[in-house]
């Protein structure tokens, strides 16, 4: 990441929202933990994790799939494209 800033928007809100985080620049290993939360009131949760690595990572990775989310879009690859 060279900016600094990450801007964080779900598909529905594309340019709609302003959520941004401010980072140091460098390399981070994201980890999202998406959470079904129907008994707080609210449809689901999602919790990012910034992680600072040295080197950018080759590629992403499922860790573990709940069959009770459906995402809209599929993870798509794109860790190793320039």
């Amino acid at each position: 990441m060279r900016s600094g800033i990450v801007a964080v928007e779900g598909p529905e809100e594309v340019n709609l929202v302003k959520r941004n985080v401010e980072l140091a620049p460098g390399n981070y290993r994201l980890t999202a933990a998406q959470q079904y939360a129907a008994a707080e009131g609210r449809e689901e949760t999602i919790d990012l994790y910034f992680e600072r690595v040295d080197e950018p990572l080759k590629r992403s990775e499922v860790l573990l799939a709940d069959e009770e989310l459906n995402p809209v879009y599929p993870l798509l690859e794109t860790a190793d494209e320039p």
